[in-house]
């Protein structure tokens, strides 16, 4: 059974075909000659996760649902509900009977699960036969974790009485750093009683975690489904922070009892009376600027609050409120417990084991919905390339990595983000485009990603050369030698490789099948030719993977001029992967 479409170098494709642990089947049948036989798969699916902060790869769950949920299948055609991406990368196809096409989308959600990160999904849509590329960016869930966007606060100088009473007012704040647009603080007055979704106190020291995330990078660090309805529809979202309140027990507050009244805490003018208040700011000018127009032409600014629980995955709309401002920026105004304006309601909150992540979506009167219809001219491009895109802005994170040519497409299409969402008006959207291999980034401003035009020039040349590579397996006398395991020629298309700059922190490409001018697998050589286009001098992470089984490797381009063209010849012995010659 062959699988895939998608080419990889005969190191990759080795590493890849041992880690299946074929040698073993080799031994259980010593009287046969084994060969590796797949069968073709016409589309495939390439999936990454990464660490949102650094790059590097993730060890992940992968679970799948959406409309072509029922039609994944694995490296032998067999149906598939979930996948364990030990090495942060795996491949899957779609069954050969379903035709995927602008018409006929595929919809997929993939949802990934790894221990220290937030549980996370990514929905995109399948228009095409051939290589697919999604990207899921994991965020650690320790609060002390260096995330860009965002910064922490602490303390543990609070304690309670034996009724749950707070004996000494507190505040916690995060801290200012340069990485960030936005803070958070909390404000726990004498008196006041936290409480667990339950109504019993916290008792003894209390230990107050806080994380506040930006409008821009910090929310591109946020689990998706904190940036999303439960419909799974994009939001403007302004703000985040992360809160959680603990007492030595593990018992976690989700309420508090009002210090002067002793019932539930209440709002009123932006003060949280008796209760515990969470205030998020934000300096984002562009927001302020969104804001100052709304309140010039006589209009408030409304918010609704969402609540987020890493620990069931639910992120419940749970108050409104109106946006205010701080002298220079922005902020909303949170008080536990009670009802109405800006009173969270507690009982529509998660399971906050493991705490929760309140945000603020932007109303009607400052957002327009829509889909990425901008038609967004690309130029400068020399025939077809691999091209990594990104939109950021308030609320927004997409990332899409395909082949275009010089033409005009929608922003949806670029970034692979098909449904609605919601744009703030005014705000300011920005599109990145880099070839694949390079970390130059070429960016556009885009103020009405829904509608209107936009023009890309990209640089046609850049500081990548192209390499004519020939790649070879072989075996060290290959006259009177040949592989134990046999590689059939047509199961090199088995195999899909990854690569990225090394130690950068860049994000992952596939090597996709239009890369490769030649292959071929005989009984004592396999060898594989194509076209890339890499940073000359520059060390490389390749991975190739079989399914969820996969090994790594590094090589060095050589030296070349930048916009040039060269040979490179790379060549592995049967000892650096381990298979034996007889």
């Amino acid at each position: 059974m062959r699988l895939f479409r998608t080419l990889a170098l005969p190191l990759l494709i080795a590493t890849a075909l041992v880690g299946c642990d074929f040698d073993a089947a080799k031994d259980a049948f010593e009287e046969f000659d084994l060969i590796i036989e797949l069968e073709p798969i016409n589309t495939v699916v390439n999936g990454i996760v990464v660490n949102n902060a650094t790059g590097n790869l993730v060890s992940a769950e992968l679970t799948f649902s959406g409309p072509g949920a029922s039609m994944l299948i694995d490296a032998y055609s067999d149906p598939i509900t979930d996948l364990d991406a030990e090495s942060g990368v795996v491949t899957f196809g779609i069954q050969n009977a379903v035709v995927p096409s602008e018409g006929n989308p595929v919809g997929l959600t993939v949802t990934a699960r790894a221990d220290g990160y937030y549980t996370t999904s990514e929905t995109f849509e399948l228009t095409e036969t051939g290589d697919a590329q999604f990207t899921i960016g994991m965020t650690s869930s320790d609060v002390n974790a260096s995330i860009m966007g965002t910064s922490t606060g602490r303390s543990t100088n609070t304690t309670t009485d034996s009724g749950g009473a707070v004996t000494q007012a507190t505040t916690v704040t995060t801290q200012p750093t340069s990485q960030t647009s936005a803070a958070a603080t909390v404000a726990v007055p004498q008196g006041a009683v936290p409480v667990t979704a339950t109504g019993s106190p916290l008792t003894g020291q209390l230990t107050i975690e806080l994380r506040s995330f930006d409008s821009g990078a910090g929310l591109a660090a946020l689990p998706t489904a904190a940036r999303q309805r439960s419909d799974g529809t994009n939001q403007a979202v302004g703000g985040a922070a992360f809160f959680k309140m603990t007492d030595a027990n593990g018992n976690v507050a989700v309420g508090a009892v009002a210090a002067s009244s002793g019932g539930a805490a209440s709002k009123s003018s932006g003060v949280c009376t008796g209760g515990v208040q969470i205030t998020l700011t934000s300096s984002d000018q562009i927001l302020r600027t969104a804001y100052d127009g709304e309140v010039a032409a006589g209009r408030t600014v409304d918010a609704r609050i969402y609540a987020f629980t890493p620990a069931d995955g639910q992120n419940n709309e749970v108050a409104s409120t109106l946006v205010e401002t701080d002298g220079t920026g922005l902020k909303v105004d949170l008080c536990l417990g009670g009802t109405g304006d800006g009173v969270i309601n507690t009982g529509a909150i998660g399971n906050a084991a493991d705490g929760i992540i309140y945000s603020y979506a932007f109303g009607s009167n400052l957002t327009t919905s829509g889909t990425l219809g901008n038609q967004v001219q690309i130029s400068g491009l020399t025939g077809a390339q691999n091209l990594r895109f990104r939109l950021t802005g308030p609320g927004m994170n997409k990332t899409a990595t395909s082949t275009r040519s010089n033409g005009t497409f929608s922003l949806g299409a670029l970034v692979g983000a098909s449904g609605s969402f919601d744009i703030v008006n005014a705000g300011l959207y920005t599109l990145s485009a880099s070839y694949v291999g390079s970390n130059e980034v070429t960016s556009l401003d885009i103020a009405s990603p829904l509608s209107g035009s936009s023009t890309l020039v990209l640089p046609s040349t850049t500081d990548l050369a192209t390499y004519n590579f020939t790649a070879s397996l072989q075996c060290d006398d290959p006259d009177n030698q040949e592989f134990e395991v046999q590689i059939g020629r047509e199961s090199l298309d088995a195999v899909s490789a990854f690569y990225r700059i090394a130690n950068a922190g860049d994000g992952w490409s596939v090597l996709g099948h239009s890369a490769i001018t030649k292959k071929d697998a005989g009984p004592s050589k396999i060898e594989i030719q194509g076209t890339l286009s890499l940073k000359p001098s520059t060390l490389y992470d390749f991975r190739g993977v079989l399914g969820t089984d996969a090994s790594e490797t590094q090589e060095t381009t050589p030296a070349a001029a930048p916009g040039s063209t060269t040979d490179w010849v790379v060549a592995l012995s049967t000892d650096d992967v381990g298979i034996s010659c007889k």
